[in-house]
This record gives C-alpha cells, structure tokens and sequence, in this order.
C-alpha cells in the first residue's frame, strides 16, 4: 500500500485534504464516489492569492486560508474530484498555518 496527499471535492460543495492508502501507485489507482482520508482536514476557506483548489493542491495554501485540524480518518461522500498534492503543498497545510 501507498499513501497519497490528496485534495477532495464533493457535490456538497466540500473540500478535503488527507492521505489515502492505495494498491499499487496513483497513476493506476483509481477514485470511487466514496473514501476514507487519514488525517482528514476540511479546507473552510481559500483566499484569492491560492488561485482556488489546484492551486491548493500545487502550492498549499496561505496565511489567509482556512484550515480544520486533523481528525484520524473521516468518510467523505459524494466524491467528485481527487487531486495529488504535492509534498510542497501537504507541508504548508499540515503547518495549520490559519490566523
């Protein structure tokens, strides 16, 4: 098993960053319309300077974001995207770095 960061939206206007355990490595891997996330954190608010979710999921977020604390797992529904962050980006949002 692999653990990917990963960003997730839902049709509940929901964003979620976390990790996923996946057979084999992301670029076979495949979503389903529900998943479990590790060290699930709800992104509440971005500001405009991240240049929205992909943005987010590129850079990381800003000083000026919004960010929950972590819950161990958390079941997200309703799964209607699924992008990789990278490394540089899961740093910055593990910083919790909200006001």
């Amino acid at each position: 098993m692999n653990k990917i960061a990963v960003l997730v939206t839902t049709n509940f206007s929901g964003v979620y960053f976390g990790y996923l355990d996946v057979e084999g490595d992301e670029e076979t891997w495949v979503p389903g319309p529900s998943l479990w996330l590790q060290q699930a954190r709800a992104i509440v608010y971005w500001a405009p300077e991240v240049h929205g979710y992909l943005g987010i999921a590129a850079n990381g977020v800003s000083e000026s974001c919004r960010v929950s604390p972590a819950v161990p797992r958390y079941w997200v529904q309703g799964v209607t995207s699924v992008a990789l962050v990278t490394p540089e980006a899961a740093a910055k949002i593990e910083k919790e770095p909200w006001k």
